[in-house]
């Protein structure tokens, strides 16, 4: 199954995989028919190399329109993996908890001819703009040569198991990850993924330094990096959706071609996990959500859209006190109509 895995609590660093050995089929996609490059052992704490969203090949030398007039770009998204996660079973819960994000001092930003939200709007034309990454703020410069400095936000834009059937090319989200493009999936939350596969096959790569909510223009500020996070397993936890956790908030993260079935399958969601995790009714939770849930859009540039419905950790508190009891849980499942592909 690949290379074995490291022992005794330390560190394992992975590079990202040379543009030589990189694999559309492996690379650029999630599936069952991948072929993992490592082993890795639940706990394990891992160092991971990625490369861009469009593994080195924009550079100031090769814009995007000069990459263009060579033929479509031979690498989009690639991830570094996938992983085969010793012990992961369908059924259960990858936990991918993201502890630091180092990304390089510079990044790029692209708008790719018919792409983007203004894609039927504005004239269909290659862009590239690079920006410096200085510390925690990057610089963006203008065509005057001013610059406008942004606080960076680093997060993994494309991160995922592989679905149970299917090959997903890697620039696709949906419920076992992929481009999500979700700013909530960076360092301190924990991201859970529903295992589809034997070992799970988790890979990650896409790495945003700052992105706006929507993404707007289709990308962001595109940076390899080197992520670290730690991979555990949650045994027989079924959830449908990728989940995120952070300090403050619980979330569901959801992905539909429409808008509002990304908004319904979200709420369905989280509305099943409250009554699983904190026994309240479909009613309650249904109308709860109504009250206190913020929904952000994550990105609709991609394939699919994506969505996050967030709830405050703080809000639930005094559930875990004993006020809900086992035995009124609510045992009936959503009805069809309330079911989503």
């Amino acid at each position: 199954m690949g290379r074995a895995p490291s022992v005794g609590g330390m560190t394992r660093k992975i590079a990202r995989p040379s543009w030589d050995a990189l694999t559309v089929r492996d690379n650029c996609h999630f599936g069952p028919d991948c072929h993992p490059m490592a082993d890795l052992l639940p706990g394990e704490v891992l160092e991971v190399e990625t490369w861009d969203a469009y593994a080195g090949v924009i550079t100031h030398e090769m814009t995007l329109e000069r990459a263009l007039e060579r033929g479509p770009l031979p690498f989009k998204n690639p991830i570094t993996g996938p992983f085969y996660v010793r012990g992961a079973e369908p059924g259960d819960v990858i936990v991918a908890e993201i502890l630091d994000i180092k990304v390089a001092d510079e990044g790029v930003t692209l708008v790719k001819p018919r792409s983007g939200i203004m894609k039927r709007k504005l004239e269909a034309k290659a862009i590239t703009k690079f920006s410096e990454i200085e510390g925690r703020t990057a610089k963006f410069r203008l065509r005057d040569e001013a610059t406008i400095p942004i606080p960076i936000r680093p997060f993994i834009g494309t991160v995922g198991v592989a679905p149970r059937r299917r090959m997903v090319p890697t620039t696709v989200p949906g419920r076992h990850g992929g481009n999500m493009d979700a700013q909530e999936v960076g360092p301190g939350s924990r991201l859970r993924l529903p295992v589809q596969v034997e070992g799970a096959l988790f890979g990650l790569g896409d790495v945003h330094a700052v992105q706006g909510d929507g993404e707007l223009c289709g990308t962001a500020l595109e940076v390899p990096a080197v992520v670290s996070l730690r991979i555990d397993i949650e045994k027989g936890k079924k959830i449908s959706w990728p989940m995120v956790e952070d300090e403050e908030e619980f979330m569901v993260i959801c992905s539909h071609a429409d808008l509002e079935k990304c908004i319904e399958a979200a709420t369905i969601e989280m509305m099943k996990w409250l009554g699983v995790e904190y026994g309240l009714s479909h009613e309650d939770a249904y109308m709860l959500l109504s009250l206190v849930a913020k929904i952000r859009v994550a990105q609709v540039v991609n394939p699919l859209h994506t969505v996050a419905l967030k709830l405050q950790k703080a809000l639930l508190a005094p559930l875990r006190g004993g006020s809900i009891r086992t035995e009124n849980r609510p045992s009936r499942s959503f009805p069809p109509s309330a079911r989503l592909p």
